[in-house]
């Protein structure tokens, strides 16, 4: 929905809990730039850190690196961009991300971005680590709603995805899937309209989440 709204060529889909590094958005453009005139269809995985982890480019970001990737949809020279740059338009046309699959943003982006490589699309890495996030492993702090929803509800629908090995090529979503997701992620923010938090603040007292004390810490 958010993409629809916007006005450049580009987009850049990132995360709101990391601190940028210096020049890395301008180089990451360079590097796309660049490599427009050998192919079109271009993605730079805007790579980053958790936690102080800057998780290495020729592993980390690579998807036969992990053998729960492995699976017979999934190629070997797959890389993946959970933050990623890319032309709109071409974003809009690949049917951007399924939410009717999937509840958090996770597994609908390895999907999109394993739909475009099959595509004929080029993943590459920018020159440098673009931002350090934040992370709060399995059920900490209010990472519980996040964590679930990826372990107990998108990981086994994804799997069983990709464990078709014709799955990438028979693959069709409606850009305006989006439309018939929930408006409300019940998991996080309940099913009750009315009693919506309406700041992070109140988010984190409702999941007991002592937000004073991790910003301090943070």
């Amino acid at each position: 929905m958010g993409v629809l709204e916007t006005k450049g060529e580009i987009i850049y889909s990132t995360t709101d809990d990391g601190v940028f590094a210096k020049d890395s958005i301008d180089l990451a453009m360079d590097a796309y730039h660049n490599n427009l005139k050998k192919n079109e269809k271009t993605i730079v995985s805007m790579v980053y850190g958790e936690g102080g982890n800057l998780m290495d480019i020729h592993s980390y970001w690579n998807a036969f690196h992990y053998q729960e990737m492995r699976l017979a949809a999934i190629k070997p020279h797959f890389k993946m961009a959970q933050q990623f740059l890319m032309n709109k338009e071409y974003f809009i046309s690949l049917g951007g991300y399924d939410c009717l699959s999937y509840e958090y943003q996770d597994a609908p982006v390895k999907d999109l971005i394993f739909y475009a490589q099959n595509d004929g699309a080029e993943v590459i890495f920018p020159p440098k680590h673009c931002l350090i996030a934040t992370h709060l492993p399995g059920e900490e702090g209010d990472h519980s709603p996040i964590h679930h929803a990826q372990v107990d509800h998108d990981t086994p629908i994804f799997n069983a995805k990709y464990s078709d090995p014709n799955f990438l090529e028979e693959r069709e979503i409606n850009y305006d899937n989006w439309k018939s997701a929930p408006q409300i992620w019940e998991r996080r923010f309940g099913s009750d309209p009315d009693k919506l938090p309406k700041t992070y603040e109140e988010l984190c007292i409702i999941n007991n989440y002592k937000f004073e004390k991790k910003v301090k810490e943070g």
